[in-house]
């Protein structure tokens, strides 16, 4: 890992998102809070963050890996890397983890898919249940602009946009049903009616888009280092067209009180609203590391694991 790589890691923590660890290999209960050797578990660990995805999930991979328990984290495209898969994973298996953004204070469920309608759709109280303890972490969309755009429209709030909107543009790195989401619920919330809203391929595809002023409005993850690095300006948004949301893991009941519980509750302890921007950082750009490195950095900086001889 590169100097400033670490010494990114090293200062603090980042935020927002969702992991998903399905664990397999374990049956019954045990009288004994943590398992022994021969009573490791084999564990994939799936995410479902709108910001380093296989980072965040090698946060709580890492540290069962450390505790002897075998783990794999499949590609960031797996099907479970959804909020509705890992809602619906905690509970029709006996064996998952899943850490899961909810709408703050309410427990609500709100995926990345159904926020661009600002539409939540709410846990069962079984799932509620089995929350463990919620991270720091936020994992929140916003609308930006850059600030010269800002400065000419003189918008710097969805409120007030209604009147600029239609000589402007937007874009998400999401797929065209989101995009047209995103369309009708700008309209619907702020009266504020885009030309056009794109769907492009990638988060990068959309940040040139709007530096090259292609498109005027972008919706990113608030936790994006772009965002800062190129001093663009978010948006306000009074009427919550997309709600904060807290990263919270969620337990299979067969798997409360074993040590998957004390571990997860122990790196969610640590995981600030910093995080996942060094994270970011981390595995992004010039001396990039690998998301594992990364996120054993992290648990090492933060003495959750021993560090590597």
């Amino acid at each position: 890992m590169t100097r400033s790589s670490r010494a990114a890691l090293l200062r603090g923590t980042v935020a927002s998102c969702a992991v998903v660890l399905a664990v397999s290999g374990c049956t019954g209960t045990s009288s004994q809070p943590t398992p022994s050797p021969s009573e490791a578990l084999s564990v994939s660990v799936v995410s479902a963050t709108s910001m380093v995805p296989q980072a965040m999930a090698e946060l709580y991979a890492e540290a069962l890996r450390d505790a002897g328990h075998t783990v794999t984290v499949p590609a960031e495209s797996a099907a479970a890397s959804t909020p509705e898969a890992a809602a619906k994973a905690v509970q029709s298996t006996g064996n998952t983890l899943a850490l899961i953004p909810v709408l703050d204070e309410s427990g609500n469920l709100l995926a990345p898919q159904s926020s661009s309608s600002a539409s939540a759709t709410a846990p069962t109280d079984t799932v509620s249940d089995l929350a463990l303890n919620t991270t720091n972490a936020s994992d929140r969309q916003v609308v930006v602009m850059t600030a010269a755009k800002s400065q000419e429209t003189a918008v710097t709030s969805l409120e007030y946009a209604g009147p600029q909107c239609e000589g402007l543009s937007a874009a998400v790195s999401e797929s065209l049903k989101v995009a047209e989401a995103f369309k009708k619920s700008l309209e619907s919330t702020y009266s504020c009616r885009v030309s056009t809203v794109n769907s492009l391929d990638s988060r990068r595809q959309l940040l040139s888009a709007l530096l090259t002023d292609q498109i005027q409005l972008a919706v990113v993850p608030e936790t994006d280092p772009s965002l800062y690095d190129n001093g663009l300006v978010i948006l306000e948004d009074p009427r919550n067209l997309f709600p904060e949301q807290k990263v919270t893991p969620f337990l299979s009941e067969d798997l409360q009180e074993t040590d998957i519980e004390s571990i997860a509750n122990r790196v969610s302890e640590k995981i600030t609203e910093n995080t996942m921007a060094e994270l970011t950082r981390a595995t992004t750009g010039d001396g990039a590391v690998s998301a594992q490195e990364a996120a054993r950095e992290w648990l090492t900086a933060q003495g959750l694991v021993t560090a590597d001889q």
